[in-house]
C-alpha cells in the first residue's frame, strides 16, 4: 500500500467533519509562532527543574514530581497558550482548538478509542517488550517515572496528584502541544508527513529511548482519533489509555511490594 496512503488515515480533515475554512493548509502557518514559543518554554521548564533538582536534592517524592511535571505541562503549555492569545480572540476556541462544528457525541467518541485502544494498545506493549530487551541486551538504561520511584511507599497525596496528572492534565496539555500545536505547525512544511513527524517527537520528547517506537505508534493512534473527531477524542484516547496504565502500574507496585521496571508510557509489560 502507497505510504501516502496510509498516512492520509491520520490527517483525514474532510471525513471527520472539520471545519474546512479553519482546517485548510492556509492557516497552518499561524501555528509556527506558537511552536517557536512552547520550544522556549520547554527549555525554561528544562532549566528550572534542573535548579530545582540541584537546589533541593533530597525534596520528597511529591515535590519531585510537581517540579517534573512543570517543563511540560506549565510552562511549555503555558508559552503556547500565551502565544495563541491573538489567535483565540480572533478565530475563537472552537476554531483554533479544531473543534468540528458538529462535535460527535460523548458516546460515539468513547466507543471510537475503545476500538482504537483494542488495536493500538497491545501492539504498543509488544514493540515496547522487545525493545526494552533490545536495550538491555545493548546496555542502554532504562530510566523509570517519578512513580515507579516511588514504588509501593507512594502516599496518597502522591497518589493523587500523579493520578489528576495523569489522567486530566497529561492528555489535556499534551494534546495541545503536540498533536495541535506541533502538528499544525508542522503541517505547513510537511503537509503529508507533519502526522508521522509530530507522533516520532511525542515519542521522543518523554525522553525514553526503549519507548519510542511504541509511543510513536500510540501517537499515531492519537492522531487518528484526532482525525476522526477533533481535538477533544484525542484528548479522550489519551485519557483512557493513561488511565489504564496509571492503574496496572499502581495495582502492580502494590501487589508485589517493589517497584516495577517500567514506565507510565507502557505499561503492560513488567520486568522485575
Amino acid at each position: 500500500m502507497n505510504v501516502k496512503k496510509i498516512l492520509a488515515l491520520f490527517i483525514g480533515d474532510e471525513a471527520s467533519g472539520l471545519n474546512q475554512e479553519f482546517e485548510s493548509p492556509w492557516r497552518d502557518r499561524f501555528y509556527r509562532p506558537v511552536l517557536m514559543a512552547e520550544i522556549v518554554g520547554l527549555f525554561i521548564g528544562i532549566v528550572f527543574f534542573r535548579y530545582m533538582s540541584a537546589k533541593f536534592p533530597s525534596m520528597s517524592d511529591c515535590a519531585r514530581l510537581v517540579v517534573g511535571l512543570c517543563p511540560f505541562q506549565v510552562f511549555a503549555f503555558g508559552a503556547a497558550v500565551v502565544a495563541m492569545a491573538g489567535m483565540l480572540r480572533r478565530d475563537g476556541l472552537r476554531v483554533s482548538l479544531d473543534v468540528p462544528e458538529e462535535q460527535p457525541s460523548f458516546k460515539e467518541m468513547l466507543a471510537r478509542n475503545v476500538r482504537m485502544l483494542a488495536l493500538f494498545y497491545p501492539v504498543t506493549v509488544v514493540l515496547n517488550a522487545i525493545s526494552m530487551l533490545l536495550c538491555k541486551q545493548m546496555g542502554i538504561p532504562n530510566k523509570g517515572s517519578i512513580l515507579m520511584s516511588a514504588g509501593s511507599g507512594a502516599g496518597l497525596i502522591f497518589l493523587l496528584i500523579a493520578g489528576f496528572s495523569v489522567i486530566v492534565t497529561a492528555p489535556l496539555t499534551e494534546e495541545v502541544l503536540v498533536r495541535l500545536v506541533c502538528y499544525r505547525a508542522l503541517r505547513s512544511v510537511f503537509p503529508i508527513w507533519a502526522a508521522l513527524f509530530s507522533s516520532l517527537l511525542f515519542g521522543i520528547m518523554h525522553g525514553n529511548f526503549s519507548s519510542v517506537l511504541g509511543l510513536t505508534l500510540l501517537a499515531l493512534g492519537f492522531q487518528r482519533a484526532r482525525a476522526q473527531g477533533g481535538l477533544f477524542q484525542a484528548v479522550l484516547m489519551h485519557s483512557m489509555y493513561n488511565t489504564l496504565a496509571f492503574l496496572v502500574i499502581v495495582a502492580y507496585s502494590f501487589l508485589n511490594g517493589h517497584q516495577a521496571i517500567l514506565c507510565l508510557e507502557f505499561p503492560a509489560f513488567l520486568c522485575p
